[in-house]
């Protein structure tokens, strides 16, 4: 069961890394704090889905980067994507075709958490709330990606009366 869970988060996990190269590509163009922390958002959630894998057992990655002492020995993002979506000539458009597609991550977020949470036995108290909380974290994080790429919308509308 937590295979699956974790199988799941690694596919949203390579899905958002398009999306925040993506996001990253859109703020060239145009720069706005609403794009800025939509992309913060998004890579906390990823970071949050990371914790939920490692809660259910799955090796953390970055062990030899904790007695890194330069930048070659750093370990790379495990992950990530190099791709993107490709953009139209139309912030407006590319925005709410971001917003889809981080809705998209959400309902997999939530429909998985749902699925987990029926089926675990969990005996440990902390063990369940580091769970949940992170899961909650990770919705919470995706929320607020899509809800700032609104809020992007919004300083589009007032900027253009």
């Amino acid at each position: 069961m937590s295979k699956e869970v974790i199988e799941a988060f690694s596919k949203v996990r390579v899905d958002s890394s398009v999306l925040l190269n993506t996001m990253r590509e859109l703020s060239i163009k145009s720069k706005s704090r609403g794009l800025s922390l939509a992309t913060t958002s998004l890579e906390k959630g990823r970071m949050y889905l990371g914790e939920i894998q490692g809660n259910l057992g799955q090796e953390f990655p970055y062990e030899a980067t904790k007695t890194a002492k330069t930048p070659k020995e750093i370990q790379e993002a495990v992950e990530v994507s190099k791709k993107s979506i490709n953009l139209v000539d139309n912030e407006i458009t590319n925005l709410n075709m971001l917003r889809e597609e981080i809705s998209k991550r959400i309902d997999v977020i939530l429909s998985t958490f749902m699925w987990y949470s029926e089926k675990r036995k969990v005996n440990n108290l902390k063990e369940k709330f580091l769970q949940d909380a992170n899961f909650a974290e990770a919705y919470r994080a995706y929320k607020e990606a899509r809800m700032w790429l609104g809020v992007r919308l919004g300083e589009i509308k007032s900027n253009n009366g």
